[in-house]
């Protein structure tokens, strides 16, 4: 009927409930009351569930109440909130929660939650979750553990991990209803910011609550770890997780077993493969490519090659990071001419090379001292990407051929190949082929320096900007127009460049 209305203007269902209570005094008789109120429960979230919320909003809120006067349920208007939020719609969420308090309709502990959650998703609404507990306290409603959890998470989610788990340690010390959730919440945070000595000491405090750690608690440690070059540390923990009997998913298991190769362990990595099979798990492409390259790494290219084959034959077909993985791996056994027959292989099957491949090959032919080979391939090659002539520089560098390296990064500069690396914010590896050549004793011009300071700028890193001019001026070389034009709107606004205009 609502697909039928939302079809046929003419036709409302406003209309059809007014016609259903002709001559009903639904206030006096209980039972028609709770019978009204269900089918308008219904009806409502009908609509939220067809993402109607402005229909949904109207029926609860003027229809109901204004026509009949009915309050709408706090379960209905929780449900039409919740739906907004994930939606993101948290606006007109929140107006929904002023209507409900105008009404006269009490908020419960999961109204408050919700709402909580909502202002949690953007950073400028963070300060009003404290007005929400200062309602919560009005009402004489005390916040639930699903409350708390909602604003620990709000603020680990906006890189305040510190400030939310100062939070989380103030409700323990005041007896305040503590899940595993919301130290799972702190745990996410600080991994996501990097700081995996906090998140390792929320963990090992959750612990000595006698909190058990669950799968949420344990995959962003896994992630903080590998992601942090803690191979040893993901291990561990695995053995942990398997001890507590927990099933991670195919995600986390994939960064065990890329652990697991990366500590030389394939075996043990391919024992592990065999458990998510015995399991049930779904497996796919990453984890045979995981393996692959972890048989690479120790130049077991043979048995790298069979796995290849066994994926396939499983039927997965591989896609381009499989057959890099691959190539880069039978390079570094100076198999290049295995290589070339898997280039002409995954043409037949279709699979087209990346940025990724031709770096591959390029550095991989330099790398066995076939550099003319490298050469024609970078010749042949239509689009003057950077990483093209990144691969061809590094190329360079591998064979020892640090002038050619040089003048092919100068071309590099003419053609602004260089400029797309930095203002692609690739400022990493750009500083690095920078101080390669600095390293050298090369001379790099003005345009260069411009281009890097260029670069920190954009990214806020002020001072290594900073830095970088003065290094400049130390060399000798001598700002231009374009470098101070650069600076200039930097000056303005912060005092780091107040002696940059000095001449």
């Amino acid at each position: 009927m609502i697909f039928h209305s939302k079809q046929n203007p003419s036709f409302e269902i406003h209309d059809l409930f007014e016609k259903l209570l002709e001559g009903v005094d639904v206030v006096e008789n209980k039972k028609h009351y709770l019978a009204i109120l269900r089918a308008f429960d219904v009806f409502a979230k009908a609509c939220v569930g067809l993402n109607m919320f402005d229909g949904a909003f109207d029926f609860l809120f003027h229809f109901q109440v204004t026509r009949f006067e009915i309050l709408p349920s706090i379960v209905a208007c929780n449900f039409l909130i919740n739906r907004l939020i994930q939606h993101d719609k948290v606006k007109m969420a929140l107006e929904v929660y002023k209507e409900i308090k105008r009404v006269g309709l009490c908020p419960n502990h999961h109204t408050y939650a919700i709402v909580i959650k909502g202002l949690c998703k953007n950073s400028d609404d963070l300060k009003h979750v404290e007005y929400v507990f200062d309602e919560m306290e009005e009402a004489g409603v005390t916040p639930n553990s699903y409350c708390y959890a909602a604003y620990i998470e709000g603020l680990c989610k906006n890189n305040m991990s510190d400030v939310g788990y100062k939070l989380l340690e103030r409700c323990r010390a005041s007896n305040a209803p503590i899940e595993v959730y919301a130290y799972a919440a702190a745990i996410r945070g600080f991994c996501n910011e990097m700081k995996l000595d906090k998140a390792e000491d929320v963990f090992y405090d959750m612990k000595s609550w006698g909190l058990v750690p669950d799968f949420h608690v344990y995959s962003p440690l896994t992630r903080g770890y590998c992601e942090t070059g803690k191979d040893s540390e993901v291990v561990d923990l695995f053995k942990e997780i398997k001890q507590s009997c927990l099933f991670l998913d195919g995600v986390a298991y994939n960064i065990v077993l890329d652990s697991l190769c990366k500590l030389g362990k394939v075996d043990d990595a391919v024992s592990t493969l065999e458990e998510l099979t015995s399991m049930n798990i779904d497996l796919d492409i990453k984890h045979y490519t995981t393996l692959i390259n972890g048989y690479c790494l120790q130049g077991k290219t043979v048995e790298a090659q069979c796995l290849f084959k066994e994926m396939e034959e499983k039927g997965f077909k591989p896609d381009v990071v499989a057959y890099n993985v691959l190539a880069a791996g039978l390079f570094r056994k100076d198999l290049d001419s295995e290589v070339i027959d898997l280039l002409i292989y995954m043409d037949s099957q279709g699979v087209k090379p990346n940025s990724t491949t031709h770096k591959i090959i390029i550095e991989g032919y330099c790398s066995v001292g076939k550099v003319g080979e490298a050469e024609a391939y970078f010749n042949r090659m239509k689009n003057e990407s950077v990483e093209l002539y990144t691969a061809m520089v590094n190329g360079y560098c591998e064979a020892n051929l640090i002038e050619k390296s040089y003048d092919l990064f100068l071309s590099c500069q003419t053609k602004d190949i260089f400029q797309q690396k930095v203002l692609a914010w690739n400022m990493e590896r750009a500083r690095s082929l920078f101080d390669f050549f600095i390293g050298r004793g090369f001379t790099l011009g003005v345009v260069t320096y411009t281009v890097m300071i260029k670069g920190y700028c954009r990214m806020n890193c002020l001072q290594e900007a900073y830095d970088l001019f003065q290094d400049m001026k130390r060399r000798g070389i001598q700002p231009n127009v374009v470098t101070y034009t650069v600076l200039l709107p930097w000056e303005i606004k912060t005092s780091i460049f107040e002696n940059a205009f000095l001449f």
